[in-house]
């Protein structure tokens, strides 16, 4: 990870009002407004801009609890006509620079890190094409919610479609070879939350930004790169491409600047995990493919006939489809032959698979009747995917039927036949599913009897000395057959690691030479290894869903591992036959866990607020002993009424229809 010099470590819900804490979970007024001098709107619906009043998700149904209001705002792409201009006006000199910078500071860093690595193979590195191109960033339709406190939440739709081309050019003893990428474009629901004033860090504002759903990339790769242009290559690109940005921007995961106000210092950036807001749970009912209802009880499959022309074989031989239908027809029925005795061999179904994501958590329920998955959900206006695929063992898998809707909204759904409609035929449907599907609320520090989430909230590994130094430690917590893990910890700077701090030491250093004293004495008083300390950042957070009557004998199991050796067993696992799965021995198989303790549901159950603040100290053996900064907690889970959902839902019918537009451009 990178160093990172202390920022603010304060967790938050960006994607809510109020930071994570049970003291601030339960709003307290009802009417919110920007400032408490602002005299109440009465904007009329039909006005431009007009604003609509929606619960927050964290509304309590209970008595005694008041509502959370906040007033969204919506406006059109016409509205950002005047912000869209200025862009285009200004792109030009954005370009030129954004070339500076890559050529005055990001060529420098890579041309050092290439030589080093080329080890004299490569002579010189430098950009033979470098531009931004004449397409700016196109913003709107955009949704503005006044939230709590003065802080803002601006929801916006970012069309990237950019000529631009950036080109190396690499000198080698091989050669010279160019490798590069234009016509790169993203589309995707960008949210900015804005917070001027955070209460547990004074003097401190932030600015978040995230995707609610992961975005649609594209690009084109340029150079000795072109090979990357067909289709199997740049698909596996592209899901690489995808899994970065959904790993740094897309929910769970959010980039969090932190601002101080008393001298405008910019922190360094945080990627944080914020905290489920509620949790999605489907229990599948019933799916029907081609009027025949897959049964867990039966062991017939509805067979699901691609048509002909869709297999890998046909596609080679598309020119002459009209001519030599028949003979198409039969490669197809040859090549499903072998995909079925191949998969027989390997263990393999070649079956039509149905596929639930609600942004990176997928669901495989099989079509088995009764099967149930708990989905977390960090905000509402998350969208839930449903998508029924003809599996292709010698080919890429068929997309046959899908279906999307806003997780809030998912509970409408419920007890109906929802249809998977066929790509590129809004009349034609693919099979149906029916599933029960309830949304329950998080509520920190009370009891339900729906059961309760709980949360662990990692902050920061802390250690006294350099024990830690170089190490990459992640925390891995375990609840019955579920596991979650963090991201490593990013190292953060030791005071006497600080730029400043190492300038007074030399100079302290300097002086005491030029007044003869002892070289002994001068690295005596020098040594500062009692006050260091390595810390790294973890900011991210684990949950479990636990019924009832778990909480009497069940425990979480927490664990300090070290990713240097997760990642070797991964390379172990990857070199191992697929027929004969690797099982670790008892020997190697913990050998990556550093420290461990256990935490009683129990005594989590027993404690006031139904919450552990810590301290908390692992036995890391010759590691030492490691302070974890983290908060545990149960939250109850309560049943959110249909239509309590219908307030809090967001009118997204301009941004859908808007992005529906261009994804089918591209």
């Amino acid at each position: 990870g990178s160093c990172l010099l202390n920022p603010p470590t304060t967790m938050f819900n960006c994607c809510l009002s109020e930071p994570e804490t049970n003291s601030e979970e339960v709003a307290v007024r009802k009417d919110v407004r920007l400032n408490t001098n602002e005299s109440e709107r009465n904007d009329s619906p039909n006005s431009e801009g007009a604003q609509k009043r929606r619960p927050s998700i964290r509304t309590k149904q209970s008595e005694g609890y008041n509502s959370e209001i906040h007033e969204v705002y919506e406006h059109d792409k016409d509205h950002l006509e005047w912000l869209n201009m200025s862009l285009k006006h200004l792109w030009p000199e954005m370009s030129e620079a954004a070339r500076a910078v890559a050529v005055g500071k990001v060529l420098p860093s890579i041309k050092a890190k290439l030589l080093a690595k080329g080890k004299g193979a490569i002579y010189d590195v430098k950009f033979s094409e470098f531009t931004l191109g004449s397409q700016p960033v196109v913003l709107g339709p955009i949704q503005v919610s006044r939230m709590p406190r003065g802080s803002v939440r601006v929801r916006v739709l970012l069309d990237y479609r950019s000529d631009m081309h950036v080109e190396m050019e690499l000198d080698t003893s091989y050669g010279r070879w160019c490798f590069g990428m234009r016509d790169f474009r993203i589309v995707g629901e960008m949210v900015t939350r804005v917070r001027p004033h955070i209460p547990d860090s004074p003097g401190t504002g932030s600015v978040s930004v995230f995707f609610v759903d992961p975005p649609k990339v594209d690009f084109t790769f340029s150079g000795n790169m072109s090979f990357g242009n067909f289709p199997f290559v740049k698909e596996a690109i592209r899901h690489s491409v995808d899994s970065l940005i959904a790993e740094m921007f897309v929910l769970p995961n959010v980039a969090t600047q932190h601002i101080s106000l008393t001298d405008l210092k910019m922190y360094p950036l945080v990627f944080s995990s914020p905290v489920p807001v509620g949790i999605l749970r489907v229990t599948l009912q019933e799916t029907v493919l081609e009027s025949k209802i897959v049964e867990v009880a039966s062991e017939e499959k509805s067979p699901s006939k691609k048509k002909a022309g869709t297999g890998i074989l046909s596609r080679m031989f598309s020119p002459f489809t009209k001519a030599f239908k028949g003979v198409l027809y039969a490669w197809e029925e040859t090549e499903e032959f072998i995909e079925r005795q191949v998969g027989a061999v390997i263990g393999v179904t070649t079956e039509p698979y149905m596929k639930w994501q609600l942004g990176q958590q997928v669901w495989m329920p099989d079509f088995k009747p009764g099967a149930s998955f708990n989905f977390a959900m960090y905000d509402p206006e998350q969208h839930v995917k449903v998508s029924l695929w003809d599996r292709d063992l010698l080919s890429k898998d068929d997309l046959m039927g899908e279906t999307t809707f806003q997780a809030v909204k998912a509970i409408f759904h419920s007890g109906e036949r929802v249809p998977l409609i066929v790509p590129g035929e809004e009349d034609l449907s693919a099979g149906t599913f029916n599933a029960k599907i309830e949304f329950l609320v998080t509520s920190p520090g009370h009891n339900s009897s729906e059961g309760y989430l709980v949360v662990i909230r990692v902050r920061e590994f802390l250690q006294g000395g350099s024990a830690l130094k170089g190490k990459k430690l992640a925390m891995r917590a375990v609840f019955g057959d579920e596991q979650q893990i963090t991201k490593a910890g990013a190292a953060m700077l030791d005071i006497t690691e600080t730029i400043p701090a190492k300038a007074m030491l030399k100079k302290i250093e300097e002086n005491m030479n030029e007044a003869g004293v002892d070289e002994e004495a001068i690295q005596k008083v020098l040594d500062l290894e009692s006050l260091r300390q390595c810390s790294f950042a973890i900011n991210r957070s684990l949950h479990f869903v636990v019924a009832n009557h778990e909480i009497e004998e069940g425990e979480v199991s927490l664990h300090l591992v070290d990713m240097d050796i997760v990642q070797q067993k991964k390379g172990k696992d990857k070199k191992e036959s697929p027929r004969s799965p690797r099982s670790p021995r008892a020997s190697e198989a913990d050998e990556e866990v550093v420290g461990s303790m256990k935490i009683s549901l129990k005594q989590l159950y027993e404690a006031e607020g139904l919450e552990i603040g810590g301290p908390f100290e692992f036995d890391a053996k010759e590691l030492g002993k490691i302070d974890v900064k983290m908060h545990v907690h149960l939250s109850g889970l309560e049943p959110t009424s249909l239509e309590t959902v219908n307030k809090m839902a967001v009118d997204e019918d301009k941004m859908a229809a808007e992005v529906e537009e261009i994804l089918q451009e591209m």
